[in-house]
C-alpha cells in the first residue's frame, strides 16, 4: 500500500515521509473502509438480490483498503460512510487516501463518486489501483491473465 501512494505523487505532491519507530502512534496502518463487520452501518446495494454476500471477500481486494495512523484507525472502526468520508477528509494527507478513495480515481466512470462506498466502487477502484502496481513493477505484467486482472485504464496506459 506504501508503494501505490509513492507510486501516485507526481513532482507538484508535497513530499511526506511515513513514520516509522518512536511514532508509533503516526505510523501508518491498513483502514478497511467498509468495515469487516459491515453489516452493522453498511446496508447493501438496493438492487443487490444476494443482500451483500460478496462484500465479505471484497473487503479483503486491493480496491478496498487504504492506509491511516495508527491513531486514527480506531477512531474510524465502524464508522458509516458519511463519517468515515468527513474524517479521512479531514485528516488523510495521503493521495492513496484523496486520489483514489474520497474522490474517483482516472477512469473510473462510476458517477457521484463520494456519495457512497460501495461495490462498485471498491471494483473501479481496485482496477486503477491494479494498473498502478503494473507500472510499479512492470515485470508483473507478464503474470496477468485476461480474466484475473483488470485492463488498464487509458488514462494509466498514456502515462498519466
Amino acid at each position: 500500500m506504501e508503494a501505490l501512494e509513492d507510486e501516485l505523487r507526481t513532482d507538484h505532491t508535497e513530499q511526506l515521509t511515513a513514520p516509522i519507530g518512536a511514532q508509533l502512534g503516526s505510523k501508518l496502518t491498513i483502514e478497511h473502509v467498509m468495515p469487516q463487520s459491515w453489516r452493522d452501518n453498511w446496508p447493501p446495494l438496493a438492487d443487490d438480490p444476494d443482500e451483500g454476500a460478496g462484500r465479505d471477500e471484497l473487503v479483503h481486494t486491493l480496491g478496498h483498503p487504504t492506509l491511516v495512523t495508527a491513531r486514527l484507525n480506531p477512531t474510524l472502526g465502524n464508522m458509516a460512510w458519511d463519517d468515515k468520508r468527513q474524517w479521512l477528509g479531514e485528516h488523510s494527507l495521503l493521495r492513496l487516501t484523496h486520489g483514489t478513495l474520497l474522490n474517483a480515481p482516472p477512469g473510473s466512470g462510476v458517477d457521484a463518486w463520494s456519495s457512497a462506498w460501495d461495490e462498485d466502487r471498491i471494483r473501479a477502484r481496485g482496477a486503477y489501483l491494479a494498473s498502478v502496481v503494473l507500472d510499479i513493477w512492470p515485470s508483473a505484467d507478464g503474470l496477468r491473465a485476461a480474466d484475473t486482472v483488470p485492463a488498464i485504464p487509458a488514462s494509466r496506459a498514456a502515462g498519466h
